[in-house]
């Protein structure tokens, strides 16, 4: 598995350990006398939410609810565009978002009979013009959804041009909605020895909530940054009360409360950042040098894409070969998992690698004894190519027609 998009998950002992090294007694405690039952504050435990607070600034308790991370886009896109708690929608809303991106970013969206349209990375750079954001822009523009910084492509935003983009919204009274999973991770932060245990480091852009607090909501979680995709819990941050109010509602139709063993192990990760973020951030710079060794010795086949962020990166095959029919062939014939560029819909070109893990180095040996026999495999037009397209093909058209059912 190349294309992991998380940060190398966390041990439950390597978690309790970190604890105990870090003298947080009230987690331990908190984990050494918990009880299965229902928890007994369905938006999230209130020790739970002061640090999550404490990850931005100026956002009270009453602006945070946790979720699954999914959950929190089904609850914040359908609060926004829906009919949430008991509001209606007149007519169609329209909401312009990143695009490739995560499926739900656009598809909870289409299934509230909203328009998308999409802001389309470059192909040559993958960078987001926002002079063209601006030009899909309507008065009527409802929502805009960002990823940031962004999965697939690993590119980001300069803090100028995210200034701009809210000021894009601000001046149409549209919601802002960024999922910020990846925050924390900037590659600039990287090098530096303090920056690389520092929240949510130098280089990071504000969160939304902070820029846009009139309509700005930020997801985030333990999943990327964190190393503990396992324990399913994120949060929602908005000081929109009225959306607040319709996401709580809708909470109470889908999870209902969070499990309590995971807000245990949620808060001794925050109240550890600085080791957890030290840690995960040496795995991720590694696994990105490596696999940009492994691109930049193979120029006949394979082209580097500078990332920005995260924990995925995207870079070309050249030379008329098909990502679909290579990663095809790298699945069939040597059970490795890259992810073709047409499951994000964004073209035939491109592989998207997971650079998070510390086995990427494994991976990628077994990756270089199958690479010249896959790309020999994968020409335009061949066999591999053409079945590839052709599921590409189904799935989409499936997509179309079962809206949320694939979330």
């Amino acid at each position: 598995q190349l294309s992991n998009s998380d940060s190398e998950p966390l041990q439950l002992a390597e978690m309790l350990a970190i604890a105990q090294a870090t003298g947080d007694v009230d987690g331990l405690e908190r984990w050494s006398n918990l009880t299965l039952g229902y928890p007994t504050h369905s938006q999230g435990a209130p020790w739970l939410i002061e640090e999550v607070c404490g990850l931005y600034e100026g956002v009270p308790g009453e602006s945070v609810v946790t979720c699954v991370p999914q959950e929190g886009i089904f609850m914040a896109v359908s609060a926004i565009l829906g009919e949430g708690a008991g509001g209606s929608q007149r007519e169609p809303y329209h909401v312009v978002s990143m695009h490739p991106c995560y499926q739900s970013l656009m598809e909870v969206a289409r299934s509230t009979g909203a328009t998308v349209d999409s802001w389309t990375a470059k192909e040559d750079d993958l960078s987001f013009d926002v002079d063209e954001l601006e030009a899909a822009l309507r008065p009527d523009t409802r929502l805009i959804v960002l990823n940031l910084p962004h999965n697939p492509t690993g590119s980001s935003l300069t803090r100028a041009q995210f200034l701009r983009v809210v000021e894009l919204a601000r001046a149409r009274g549209a919601y802002l909605f960024v999922d910020e999973m990846y925050r924390g991770l900037s590659h600039a932060d990287f090098s530096d020895d303090t920056a690389m245990c520092a929240w949510p480091g130098p280089a990071a852009l504000p969160s939304v909530v902070e820029a846009y607090p009139e309509r700005g909501v930020a997801l985030c979680g333990m999943s990327k940054a964190f190393g503990m995709p396992g324990i399913r819990l994120g949060w929602i941050a908005t000081h929109c009360e009225a959306t607040m109010a319709r996401m709580r509602v809708l909470k109470d139709y889908l999870s209902i409360c969070p499990p309590t063993p995971s807000e245990v192990l949620a808060v001794m990760g925050l109240r550890a950042k600085e080791t957890i973020l030290r840690r995960n951030r040496k795995v991720t710079r590694e696994g990105k040098a490596a696999i940009k060794a492994f691109v930049e010795a193979r120029p006949e086949s394979m082209e580097w894409a500078e990332a920005e962020g995260g924990t995925t990166l995207f870079p070309k095959l050249v030379g008329g070969v098909s990502s679909e029919a290579y990663c095809d062939y790298l699945s069939k014939e040597g059970s490795l998992m890259l992810i073709a560029a047409s499951k994000f819909r964004f073209g035939d070109e491109r592989v998207r690698f997971g650079c998070g893990r510390s086995d990427v180095p494994a991976g990628l040996g077994a990756l270089a004894e199958i690479h010249d026999a896959a790309v020999a495999a994968a020409p335009f037009g061949s066999g591999h190519a053409q079945e590839g397209a052709r599921r590409n093909v189904d799935a989409a058209e499936s997509m179309s027609t079962r809206e949320l059912g694939a979330m």
